[in-house]
């Protein structure tokens, strides 16, 4: 059934106001601009298993402690064995560097991911050493 003609522009004239309502609501975020890279105030932990070395997990808390307890818990999860926080970083980026040829492995940390990966392969001070894996707070 048709809706009479009276009710036609009224229903066309509320579609209209609700579709400008979105593009001003898009607008209106775009202009705001993206957030700045640390807008959250997070911090972030990197683990990895403490027997192998293999296995990493990281997390993000607004705690050092709970991002740490995050990461512990899905390396954990992954490893299957005994895991430890080797790195974090309060708005920042954390890092872990690994040494096939001898099992080592070294966290580090930095403002970005270069900066991170940088400081865990000098923490490592392995000429093989490569970063496992590199994780940021936001």
């Amino acid at each position: 059934m048709t809706a009479p003609a009276a009710t036609r522009p009224a229903a066309r004239w509320v579609g209209a106001l609700v579709a400008v309502a979105v593009v001003v609501t898009a607008a209106a975020a775009a202009a705001a601009g993206a957030p700045s890279a640390w807008a959250d105030d997070d911090f972030v932990a990197v683990a990895v298993s403490a027997v192998t070395g293999r296995a990493a997990g990281w997390g993000v808390a607004s705690s050092q402690d709970g991002a740490n307890q995050i990461a512990i818990a899905q390396c954990t999860a992954e490893a299957g064995d005994v895991c430890e926080a080797v790195a974090g970083a309060h708005n920042g980026c954390a890092a872990v560097a690994f040494d096939p040829a001898s099992g080592r492995f070294r966290g580090g940390s930095g403002p970005d991911t270069a900066a991170a990966n940088a400081d865990a392969l000098a923490k490592l001070a392995a000429p093989r050493g490569r970063i496992k894996t590199s994780h940021c707070s936001s």
